[in-house]
């Protein structure tokens, strides 16, 4: 248990020291030699992939041999932070520019006049009818199933690459009017407590385990026969958008939530 304890510990360190790497205000090798001391008393096969590493290596190594920091990697890390820095003094104080956080998570800065009433106007549409919901499932399964075949790439989020939660985000968009967030995760976290029993047509699938990943993200469909339900979802094991049939995919997962249509369409 303990080595388990140190080896996601030491997955956890490199991702954060994968960020930091294009976040100025946020190191990495402190991250990385946190890694590395999780590495050593869990997994030696990961230590030696991370010293070897053509980027993540030279980190490590340098403090290891130097007890240190390479100068360059100091001035590229100070110039970074000064740019940021500057550009956010600059665009601060220049008019017209605003400081923004999208419905979807995104943070950034936009020139123009916000229009803070708009969102209020579409939250006061009222509860979702049955005729209303109906159309919004007819509009979301051929927005799905005009994506099978896309290529599956961590990221993603159009035509040519996507990847689950993109998909999702993308289609729920252009057939609902609904800015979901970008990560699954987030995404889930817009849920409540669901109402129906899982496996809806809409329902939107959380699931842990399916494709190896923490939390995967699929939409329930109507299948072929009477009763049957599909998946559709961007599956890295497979490399694509797929659909297939729901109970293979619930076989596979190791813990399942789900938000439901109607829900969904309450968060407009």
């Amino acid at each position: 248990m303990r080595a388990w304890a140190f080896l996601l510990g030491g997955c956890l360190f490199v991702g954060i020291g994968v960020i930091g790497i294009f976040v100025p205000v946020l190191p990495t090798t402190p991250f990385l030699l946190l890694a590395s001391f999780c590495f050593v008393r869990s997994s030696p096969r990961l230590n030696r992939w991370l010293m070897n590493h053509r980027v993540f290596g030279r980190y490590v190594r340098d403090w290891e041999e130097k007890r240190g920091v390479r100068p360059s990697v100091k001035v590229t890390a100070f110039t970074m932070m000064a740019v940021a820095a500057v550009a956010t003094t600059v665009l601060a104080e220049l008019p017209g520019w605003a400081l923004v956080r999208a419905g979807d998570g995104t943070v950034g800065w936009v020139r123009g006049t916000l229009r803070p009433g708009a969102r209020a106007c579409v939250r006061a549409c009222g509860p979702v009818g049955p005729a209303a919901a109906a159309g919004g499932l007819r509009r979301l399964t051929l927005r799905l199933r005009g994506h099978l075949g896309v290529p599956y790439r961590l990221g993603g989020t159009t035509r040519r690459h996507i990847d689950c939660s993109g998909l999702v985000q993308r289609c729920v968009r252009e057939a609902l009017g609904l800015v979901l967030p970008r990560h699954s995760t987030d995404q889930l976290a817009r849920s409540v407590a669901a109402v129906s029993s899982l496996g809806e047509p809409g329902d939107l699938l959380f699931m842990a385990g399916l494709d190896a990943v923490h939390c995967h993200v699929g939409v329930v469909l109507r299948g072929p026969r009477p009763g049957a339900r599909t998946l559709l979802h961007a599956s890295s094991r497979r490399g694509r958008v797929v659909e297939e049939p729901l109970d293979g995919c619930l076989a596979r997962a190791s813990r399942v939530q789900h938000m439901e249509l109607a829900q969904l369409l309450e968060l407009r």
